[in-house]
């Protein structure tokens, strides 16, 4: 059995980790299995039966990136693997060329994307545990409030059925409720048609999940206040607790860009480029990476742009000159592109927001001795 220079053995681990099992697959450079086993979905168990089989070790472990797989990075790590998950959508692609997708297959695959290395897929941060926690935490208040949302478009929907709406658009809980209870009285007083049996389960939904959304707001500023990065990120106009909690929470760690303008790429929010011979275009957006992080970043430049007229910034400017170009919907994702770019210097630089920065001289380029 061959051996690479840091004195690993060439034997290369694919895993298709599923929530109680997981297939393994090991391969040799030739490609060769060398194993396949079902086990647990436990890192423990993987490593004893890496341990049993490849006493010497392993050149490297791979497996999709998913809510089942990252605790078996991490205990794989821990035990001194070099594991790695890899981008799910790239991964998929490439079983997608196998016939027959099973998990005895996609190990096999997943154990030959391995063996390619990072320079075939693209790896995927692994988070620590206290930046999972915290990003959670708006996971959940994002799909409270799409819940909160088409709850409350139900409730909506069904008064206009009888002929009745709720005129005034109100963000608070006591008000919604005083407006729907009110609109159920029309409802009865005209119709004869008493809609509380249908409408209470659905208003107190709604009013249960505005409850819980504050609670999780409130939850989040007071760490964005307490952390000094977020703190500097919501100077910026438009730029909420919650986006800058999103934006540090989705990226952790600022030095795995080689240049600022790689985040915008890695939030999906570059254009699409479509090239073939003489012709060549851009698309729209790619939408890679998280989508809940590219929406806040859009939303804070919208506001910026639409709301903080009072903040005047070089990029609000910029802004409004590429909206009156190109049109408003565009221009507000050139904008949370931008926006990007600068959260990120600041967070490697360590420098506030500036609204006007100033034109800084490059800094000199090493001497070679």
């Amino acid at each position: 059995m061959t051996t690479s220079q840091n004195s690993k053995p060439e034997i290369w681990i694919g895993l298709d980790t599923g929530v109680a099992s997981t297939a393994l697959c090991a391969i040799d450079g030739d490609s060769k299995v060398l194993i396949q086993q079902e086990l647990p979905t436990k890192a423990a168990k993987i490593r004893d039966l890496l341990v049993e089989h490849f006493p010497d070790g392993v050149s490297s472990i791979g497996m999709e990136a998913c809510s089942t797989s990252l605790q078996v990075v991490k205990g794989l790590r821990a035990f001194g693997y070099n594991a790695n998950a890899y981008d799910t959508f790239a991964v998929r692609r490439f079983l997608e060329l196998r016939k027959n997708k099973t998990d005895k297959n996609d190990a096999r695959g997943i154990a030959e994307v391995a063996r390619l290395g990072r320079g075939f897929l693209v790896e995927v941060h692994i988070k620590s545990n206290e930046c999972y926690a915290t990003r959670s935490k708006l996971v959940a208040r994002h799909n409270m409030v799409r819940q909160r949302v088409s709850t409350e478009l139900m409730i909506k929907s069904m008064l206009r059925v009888y002929g009745t709406r709720i005129k005034e658009r109100t963000h608070n809980a006591s008000r919604f409720r005083f407006h729907v209870e009110r609109a159920i009285d029309e409802v009865r007083a005209e119709t004869g048609h008493d809609l509380t049996q249908h409408m209470k389960p659905l208003l107190e939904l709604s009013l249960k999940l505005r409850t819980e959304i504050v609670n999780l707001e409130s939850e989040l500023h007071e760490f964005a206040m307490s952390n000094d990065l977020c703190r500097r990120f919501t100077e910026i106009p438009g730029v909420s607790s919650i986006t800058a909690v999103s934006f540090f929470t989705a990226i952790e760690e600022p030095t795995r860009f080689r240049r600022s303008t790689d985040v915008a790429a890695y939030l999906g929010l570059t254009p699409k480029i479509f090239e073939s011979g003489d012709s060549k275009r851009n698309g729209g957006i790619t939408k890679a990476g998280n989508p809940m992080t590219r929406v806040h970043l859009v939303s804070a430049a919208t506001v910026m742009l639409a709301v903080a007229k009072k903040h005047d910034t070089a990029l609000r400017r910029w802004g409004l000159d590429r909206a009156e170009a190109i049109g408003f919907s565009k221009a507000r994702v050139a904008v949370a592109r931008k926006l990007a770019v600068i959260m990120l210097n600041m967070w490697r630089t360590g420098r506030s927001y500036e609204a006007f920065p100033e034109v800084r001289d490059p800094e000199p380029l090493p001497v070679a001795a």
